[in-house]
């Protein structure tokens, strides 16, 4: 048995470092694979929608890495079609745009058509409280722009959302 003294005498101990092998056993000595496990798949994403609750619902899916997409997120916020399509301008750079349609201050499908003035590839979802009062309007969106999509408010993060942007990234982890 050992006692509280000789536990006292064993914390001051230094220990050597055990060794580690250098190899993870997923890439058998393959520099390649070694590398290809050490890249980061990070996607930015650009959420607009002047409800403060929804966009901090969104940041919040993206930035926690358990909605098993396959990819890590960086997201960007906008308050309105005007100041995302400031940030846009600035940036060019994101990977998947999600607009609210309609803002004060500019709306998500006048967003989208600017977006695709310069990117024809980018691609956008659309959300909506009103869908019925849209359907028409967006459906001529999607058909004219191309790779648009578009969610219903309310929408689950899970059984809605993680499929759409799956879809749109081009992920096999819609399920």
């Amino acid at each position: 048995m050992v006692t509280n003294k000789e536990k006292d005498k064993r914390v001051g101990q230094r220990t050597e470092p055990r060794q580690v092998s250098q190899t993870s056993p997923t890439t058998n000595n393959n520099p390649l694979a070694e590398k290809a496990s050490q890249a980061v798949k990070k996607k930015k994403v650009l959420i607009v929608d002047d409800e403060a609750s929804i966009c901090l619902m969104l940041e919040r899916f993206f930035a926690n890495g358990r909605h098993g997409l396959g990819f890590s997120f960086a997201t960007e916020m906008a308050e309105n079609g005007l100041d995302a399509l400031d940030k846009w301008n600035r940036s060019k750079d994101f990977d998947l745009i999600i607009s609210d349609i309609r803002m004060n201050g500019g709306g998500g499908i006048n967003f989208a058509e600017n977006v695709r003035k310069e990117d024809k590839k980018v691609p956008i979802l659309l959300i909506s409280g009103d869908y019925l009062q849209d359907a028409d309007v967006v459906n001529d969106v999607m058909k004219r722009l191309g790779n648009i999509s578009c969610l219903q408010k309310p929408f689950d993060l899970f059984l809605a959302l993680k499929p759409k942007v799956a879809e749109l990234l081009g992920s096999d982890s819609s399920h």
